[in-house]
């Protein structure tokens, strides 16, 4: 396969990602209003991790696990990340989550130029401004959620990022070798196994409430949602985009979380106001302006 059409099923991949990240946010406000933050975390990456798993024993039969360190230590960037996620959108507004996650490049550029040296790609630099403006513009109004503002969560949504981005750039490099699948399964499992150990102790030690066994319909769907689409199909996809794309133009695609975010306030029959159609704007141009310079540089190579 031509490196050109690797780029464009990765950046398809991507934004299918973006689509259902997107849809994150007001599903984990749905879920809890049933269950505590870390039992939330938990779930969801429990039925990531046994729906992997059982796709991983079925595409490399015979092939043990073998978790060894690298894994527990990419686990647990997972792990942080899905924690201080749940808990920023427990504790801030559904607009100002989306809009954080503007952040995402920013973080992501500054750790691999710190650990690695790593320097961002042609185009993104002029991409940021415009990508993260776009995301704040997009974030406006008060369609999704009730408007803008701060409630104290928003600093567990930034400790996020720099989990999550910690993951994307370690993961292929310590990995480098195994497919996506085994990369997302180990991790994953790991994490899993991590989340309910937190969330088991923080019900020993009565910080959260004994885990609720009777949801509603509403939080039923929404954790399998979450569990099967978001958790297992995103982490999937975006770690088969940073192996093609590189971490910092996939970071890149987070800028679309806000846009489809509005998209998802749309099926619940709340309009965008024209700031939000203009943020949609510019975070798809950014993106666009980036794969046209790298399908550019492909074609002349």
């Amino acid at each position: 396969m031509s490196a050109s059409r690797q780029a464009a099923l990765a950046s398809a991949g991507l934004v299918l990602t973006a689509a259902l990240w997107g849809s994150m946010i007001p599903t984990i406000k749905i879920m809890l209003a049933v269950w505590d933050a870390y039992s939330v975390s938990a779930l969801r990456f429990v039925i990531a991790a046994v729906i992997l798993w059982g796709a991983l024993l079925y595409v490399e039969k015979g092939k043990p696990l073998a978790l060894d360190a690298r894994h527990w230590k990419l686990g647990s960037m997972i792990a942080v990340f899905a924690t201080f996620y749940t808990l920023g959108i427990a504790y801030s507004d559904l607009v100002t989550a989306a809009l954080l996650s503007a952040l995402g490049p920013f973080v992501t550029a500054l750790l691999a130029w710190t650990i690695y040296r790593e320097a961002p790609p042609k185009g993104f630099l002029v991409a940021i401004p415009f990508a993260v403006a776009g995301g704040v513009l997009a974030s406006q109004g008060e369609g999704i959620g009730g408007g803008f503002g701060f409630r104290g969560g928003e600093i567990f949504l930034i400790i996020c990022q720099m989990g999550w981005s910690t993951y994307t750039l370690t993961s292929q490099r310590w990995l480098k070798g195994v497919s996506q699948l085994r990369l997302t399964a180990t991790t994953m499992i790991v994490a899993a196994l991590l989340l309910t150990l937190f969330a088991a102790l923080a019900m020993i030690a009565g910080v959260v409430p004994p885990l609720r066994l009777d949801p509603d319909p509403d939080a039923l769907i929404a954790l399998l949602w979450i569990g099967i689409f978001a958790t297992t199909v995103g982490v999937y996809f975006w770690n088969r985009g940073v192996r093609a794309l590189g971490a910092p133009m996939t970071s890149l695609y987070l800028n679309l979380i806000p846009v489809f975010a509005i998209a998802f306030g749309l099926m619940l029959d709340e309009k965008p106001t024209g700031l939000q159609m203009l943020g949609g704007v510019m975070v798809i141009g950014a993106v666009l302006q980036m794969q046209v310079r790298r399908l550019r540089e492909h074609q002349g190579s």
